[in-house]
């Protein structure tokens, strides 16, 4: 795939709509990352590293044992061997729900240049069900009212198979290297508010259940039924694209207009994709996002380094990350932090990618100047 022709507008009329629809599939999914990865200079889609580059990334499926089941991943690993005394543990980044690796397009150049410097490896992936990853089916066999399980069981998808990658692809992570996976705040923020405040929303939401409009009611029956937003934007069909593009028009409208055009065509096929691991959302979170089982009150059982990145225009409360890193604090764990990125909304490494990877790097580096003491 040496030639990409370029992301077309963002459709804002019916005939352009349908002419996108009509488009969207597997090969279009596969071009509209490629767009998107081939921003960076030590990216190679036919495997061959660059002289001039320390790195070089390439892109690849991962198969697991299950049949027909695989990981999309981007792998970026040094094109020399380092003379550093330390071996750093590959760093992986692990996209939010309903996103997929691409959306760090503008974080990966940062990240290799790290790794060139300390011999690393840095690993994006998409998530089962996800992205570009095989669309397998997704179930949950727990009932209703079994919140627990159904939590335990969506949470076991994710976990069961990322395990069998890294097993597979990466080798075994640790926690003692340099590159303990990194967290932005993405898939982890969103279960961040306490389980107190969750409490306060269901009982305002329980006193404006009557004044609930019919909309809001469908919204809370289909939710409950384990319809996915995603599955609202495909019933549209050939509306779909339109009302896909005035998100992306307005939500990336920080963006250069050939990135949010080639960022329109990229969630446009990942959302209008067979449904698969979406479906976890109903069972992970309540109407509205407040989480079953939220994290911070789960947190203390961790022992590894946590971090929490917010933007100051974040859906997302920061209070939630404060109380998680207090919690750890008080189980022991001293080794957690939460920073507020400023010009910046939910996808904070994109709307403001520069801040975001210096404070990525600095945990990155601060890890491994602890592992490199250790062994000295």
């Amino acid at each position: 795939m040496d030639y990409l022709p370029p992301a077309k507008a963002i459709p804002n009329a019916f005939l352009a709509s349908a002419k996108s629809w009509w488009a969207v599939g597997e090969k279009q999914a596969t071009i509209s990352e490629a767009r998107l990865l081939r921003r960076l200079p030590f990216y190679s889609p036919s495997n061959t590293p660059s002289p001039s580059q320390p790195v070089v990334a390439t892109s690849t499926r991962v198969e697991l044992d299950a049949p027909k089941h695989y990981i999309n991943t981007v792998s970026i690993t040094p094109t020399a061997p380092t003379s550093g005394a330390v071996s750093p543990t590959p760093t992986v980044l692990l996209h939010g729900y309903g996103a997929g690796l691409a959306f760090y397009f503008r974080n990966l150049s940062a990240l290799a240049t790290w790794a060139g410097k300390k011999g690393a490896s840095v690993y994006a992936i998409d998530w089962l069900g996800m992205g570009l990853s095989a669309r397998v089916p997704f179930s949950i066999r727990a009932r209703r009212d079994d919140i627990s399980g159904r939590v335990h069981e969506a949470e076991s998808f994710f976990v069961d198979t990322s395990s069998m990658l890294f097993d597979t692809q990466i080798g075994e992570l640790t926690d003692e290297g340099a590159g303990a996976p990194v967290s932005n705040g993405d898939h982890k923020s969103i279960e961040s508010p306490s389980k107190k405040r969750v409490e306060e929303i269901r009982d305002h939401q329980r006193d404006n259940q009557r004044q609930q409009s019919r909309a809001r009611r469908l919204f809370m029956y289909l939710w409950e039924e384990g319809w996915s937003p995603f599955q609202v934007v495909r019933a549209t069909t050939l509306w779909g694209p339109m009302l896909v593009g005035k998100y992306s028009a307005r939500r990336f409208a920080g963006l250069s207009e050939e990135e949010t055009r080639d960022m329109h065509d990229y969630i446009l096929n990942i959302t209008l994709a067979k449904a698969s691991s979406e479906y976890c959302i109903s069972h992970l979170l309540q109407p509205g996002a407040h989480a079953h089982m939220p994290l911070v009150d789960r947190i203390g059982e961790l022992k590894i380094p946590i971090t929490f990145i917010y933007g100051d225009n974040d859906w997302m409360d920061p209070e939630g990350g404060v109380q998680s890193v207090e919690k750890l604090r008080q189980a022991g764990n001293g080794q957690g932090k939460m920073y507020l990125v400023g010009n910046a909304g939910h996808h904070v490494y994109l709307d403001n990618h520069v801040a975001t990877n210096e404070l990525i790097i600095k945990e990155l580096e601060r890890e491994y100047e602890k592992v490199a003491a250790a062994r000295s």
